[in-house]
């Protein structure tokens, strides 16, 4: 009996060894070098509690891919980052796809002056944060996608953000700021300029269907309004000039917007994915349609381009199912690749043009459409190459200016006497033709 308790209990002894052995190699520890220049800042990750400590002195180093930073095998580990005190800048990528990092925690006397580029996108479960005093800037996309986000603090000395810094946010409803920051300033949660000439980002969480824009602003800045799933609609007043690169990309609830003629810049991809949106007028004055303007609009049937524009970019109107027909003016001379690709209801494509370049590859423009175009010119060549349905339209017969500004040619008059239609373009008064 008494040699069965010995075994029983060197038994019990080796399972506890065993378990704790177990727990010492689940709780495994991984460190390395992550500075700028190489082993001025450090880091270590405890995987059982989840901390990762980044301490040095200086920048971090910059990672072009989140696949790159060292700890990216483990990430789904990192629940807490501690930033040490004399750390300058946290890299471009560093904690991107961390997305169980609920937690970001700063030394009182921390030294941080920069949030990178991509530094915290797809941080998922990040519910706020808190930065230092003396952080001046935050990069582009820093935090784009950290949808568990629901506010943040732009403190004082920030003076500069990056494009899209805070686009992704679903659960964002304000981006706050000290009132004595010189730089940047809050109207209702919405991120402008001081000046309140640039509106810089709208949350995506604020719940509003509808917006309008102050009339102060001239300039709606690169994804303002990206990802901004709950706006029906948005007024544009005739203060503003321009709108940039994805402004109003993945609004996907937008169905009208006015663009004021007082715009004269549209950016690449600034309607990308705005899925309900049925019909826009494009302003006299723009001079181009941009790289994937209008992608995935795929509720658009009817655009109107005016005789301003002359190229037509890459994707423009790649995937608009729902668009029955276009006219593409005489002052167009580029049409780009795949502009018009998968258009499945386009039927009718004009082009006013006898020698508009058109990209030489066979999903410039839907298979699904007619050309209609003059005779000899490269819309025929285009649809003769690439096995499309052909119909001429009349050369123009007359032609001629008839504005009323300076010499008249603000506006330009053509006649095609076939099908007797006159076509008035350009920008301004008609000097009282009609």
């Amino acid at each position: 009996m008494k040699k069965l308790k010995k075994v029983l209990i060197f038994a019990a002894i080796v399972a506890a060894l065993t378990c704790l052995l177990c727990v010492a190699l689940n709780a495994t520890q991984y460190s390395g070098n992550c500075g700028k220049d190489g082993n001025n800042v450090t880091w270590s990750l405890d995987t059982e509690t989840g901390v990762l400590k980044i301490e040095g002195n200086g920048a971090m180093k910059y990672y072009s891919s989140s696949s790159n930073a060292p700890w990216y095998n483990y990430r789904s580990s990192i629940k807490t980052a501690k930033i040490g005190d004399r750390v300058t800048s946290i890299g471009q990528g560093a904690f991107s796809g961390c997305s169980s990092l609920t937690s970001i925690m700063f030394d009182d006397n921390s030294q941080l002056t920069s949030i990178e580029v991509l530094a915290f996108s797809g941080c998922s479960s990040l519910t706020s944060i808190e930065m230092p005093n003396g952080v001046t800037s935050i990069g582009g996309h820093a935090f784009y996608s950290c949808r568990s986000l629901t506010s943040i603090e732009i403190l004082d000395s920030v003076t500069s953000i990056g494009n899209g810094a805070f686009s992704g946010c679903n659960s964002l409803t304000s981006i706050n700021v000290d009132e004595t920051n010189e730089t940047y300033k809050s109207i209702d949660g919405v991120l402008f300029s001081k000046d309140e000439k640039t509106l810089i980002a709208y949350p995506n969480g604020k719940s509003e269907t509808t917006y309008t824009i102050p009339n102060c602003v001239t300039s709606i800045e690169n994804y303002a309004f990206s990802g901004c799933s709950s706006l029906t609609s948005i007024e544009i007043p005739d203060s503003v000039t321009s709108i940039g690169e994805g402004a109003f990309n993945g609004c996907s609830s937008l169905t009208s917007i006015e663009i004021p003629n007082s715009v004269t810049s549209i950016g690449d991809w600034a309607f990308e994915y705005c899925s309900s949106l049925t019909s826009i007028e494009i302003p006299n004055g723009v001079t181009s349609i941009g790289e994937g303007a209008f992608y995935y609009c795929s509720s658009l049937t009817s655009i109107e381009i005016p005789s301003s524009v002359t190229s037509i970019g890459y994707d423009a109107f790649y995937n608009c199912g729902s668009l029955t027909s276009i006219e593409i003016p005489s002052s167009v001379t580029s049409i780009a690749y795949y502009a018009f690709y998968n258009c499945g209801s386009l039927t009718s494509i004009k082009i006013f043009s006898d020698t508009v370049e058109i990209y030489d590859g066979s999903d410039t423009i839907s298979s699904t459409a007619t050309i209609y175009g003059y005779k000899g010119s490269t819309a025929e060549a285009y649809a003769a190459k690439y096995n499309r349905k052909f119909v001429a339209i009349s050369n123009i017969i007359v032609s001629g200016t008839c504005g009323a500004e300076g010499d008249g040619s603000n506006l330009t008059w053509t006649l095609d006497t076939e099908t007797g239609v006159l076509r008035i373009e350009g920008k301004g008064g008609d000097g009282g033709l009609f």
